[in-house]
């Protein structure tokens, strides 16, 4: 706490307990002073604060320190006014500094007058010097300052910014100036030159202007980065240079135009970089073989009927399903488009996929579509469409319906009445004639157009 730019230590009611008793020697011995081992970051200094205490009572620190205290500390007596006066009082409290100052230099106790009549000037004077009193022209200082103003004239550094801040040209303080600045400098120009609360307000603006010089530096060479950056991709020198400095403001229409265009022929070179991947990743023996054997599988298990011989193959069918998808995985190339369209070609060349059936390969890594799968589906679709027509009916007309003597005998031919087109067996004919009267009837078609024409 204490450095080179400390001019005086003042505490305000002391007592032993405020420091400890090592602290209080270091503070009060001045000159160098070096510290005990305990303190291992603190570093010796040379102490030539003066520094005050005031207390209620005498300081009594013990015997075994009280005389080292003693010969480090003069102790003052004051004695309270019979009649005080306000403005007096008034007086005192705005200047309490110069009243340590008179009070310093009027009271003396009894052993001063002994010890002065005995010793001579020079001794008494060297004595008052390592004893830290102030001379006369450091109390003639301390008399001229108040309180909200207070320590001695800032050092040479602070003058020599304090002028050159006040040389700096209305120029600098441009509309963008911070308001904490333009505050800064109105406090300034209100304080008392050379006031402590000058100095503070002028460290303070000097640290404000250098970080926003820093702050201008930084974003000058952020902005040159950016056209850097423009002219590196391809844009024009000339139209780099109409890039605002504002990140947030529209681009000029030039240069926006350069970044579409720019913007296109990336895309195009990535497109073309995927297909050439794709490509080469197709074109390995592995990736080819690889689908040959899935297919081989997929087919073998749809031909075969040994159920643990399929559960066998299709269990190698996702082993092989799974190495494709890492496969593609570590080359990039798992379920692009490029991929995509490449194993359709592959697939058509190596003779595993026919042209037609492209468009039902949607992953890289699913077997493809085999053929006798393709015919199992033609067939339930045929078989699938036939139902469908077989449920429209058309009647015929009522002149042309002749009347059946047996109720299963109507004027709808055989080929709608059955759905595949094959003529009932005589054995069901019999066998429907010789059921009881007591069965209850289906719904049928037959029975809604018999009942129709009844």
């Amino acid at each position: 706490m204490i450095n080179r730019f400390t001019e005086l230590i003042f505490i305000d009611e002391a007592s032993p307990s405020t420091l400890a008793i090592d602290d209080w020697k270091i503070l009060t011995q001045g000159g160098y002073t070096a510290c005990d081992v305990k303190y291992k970051t603190a570093k010796s200094f040379i102490n030539r604060c003066p520094m005050l205490l005031t207390a209620q009572q005498q300081l009594e620190f013990g015997p075994e320190d009280q005389p080292a205290m003693d010969r480090r500390l003069r102790n003052y007596a004051f004695k309270s006014l019979p009649n005080p006066k306000k403005k007096a009082a008034e007086w005192l409290r705005k200047h309490p500094m110069e009243c340590v100052v008179w009070a310093s230099n009027e009271a003396q106790p009894a052993s001063d007058h002994e010890e002065s009549s005995d010793g001579g000037s020079g001794e008494n004077e060297a004595s008052q010097i390592d004893d830290g009193i102030l001379n006369d022209e450091e109390k003639e200082a301390l008399r001229t300052l108040a309180m909200a103003e207070d320590c001695t004239g800032p050092p040479e550094d602070a003058e020599q910014t304090l002028a050159e801040d006040e040389e700096r040209s209305e120029e600098d303080l441009n509309s963008d100036d911070d308001q904490r600045i333009s505050n800064m400098r109105k406090a300034l120009h209100q304080s008392t030159r050379g006031s402590l609360r000058h100095r503070q307000i002028t460290s303070m603006l000097q640290t404000c202007l250098r970080e926003r010089e820093e702050q201008r530096a930084r974003d000058e060479l952020h902005y040159q980065r950016r056209q850097d950056r423009l002219v590196a991709r391809g844009v024009p020198r000339a139209h780099a240079d109409l890039l605002p400095k504002n990140a947030s403001d529209p681009l000029p229409i030039v240069l926006k135009n350069d970044l579409d265009v720019l913007r296109q022929k990336t895309i195009e070179e990535e497109m073309e970089r995927r297909k050439l991947k794709a490509r080469q990743a197709f074109e390995g023996r592995w990736l080819r073989e690889t689908e040959k054997e899935l297919c081989e599988c997929v087919e073998k298990s749809h031909q075969t009927r040994d159920p643990h011989f399929r559960a066998n193959l299709e269990a190698y069918v996702d082993v092989l399903c799974n190495k494709l998808k890492l496969h593609h995985q570590s080359l990039g190339t798992y379920n692009t488009a490029e991929a995509l369209e490449e194993r359709r070609r592959v697939g058509v060349d190596l003779g595993i996929l026919r042209q037609q059936d492209q468009h039902l390969v949607r992953c890289v890594h699913e077997p493809l579509p085999t053929r006798s799968e393709l015919a199992c589906e033609e067939v339930s679709t045929e078989t699938a469409q036939s139902d469908d027509e077989s449920m429209f009916l058309t009647p015929l007309p009522a002149m042309e319906v002749v009347p059946a003597s047996v109720p299963d005998d109507c004027a709808i031919p055989d080929e709608l009445r059955c759905p595949h087109g094959t003529k009932k067996s005589r054995s069901k004919i019999r066998r429907s004639q010789t059921e009881t009267p007591n069965k209850r009837s289906k719904n049928t078609i037959l029975n809604y157009f018999h009942s129709q024409k009844s």
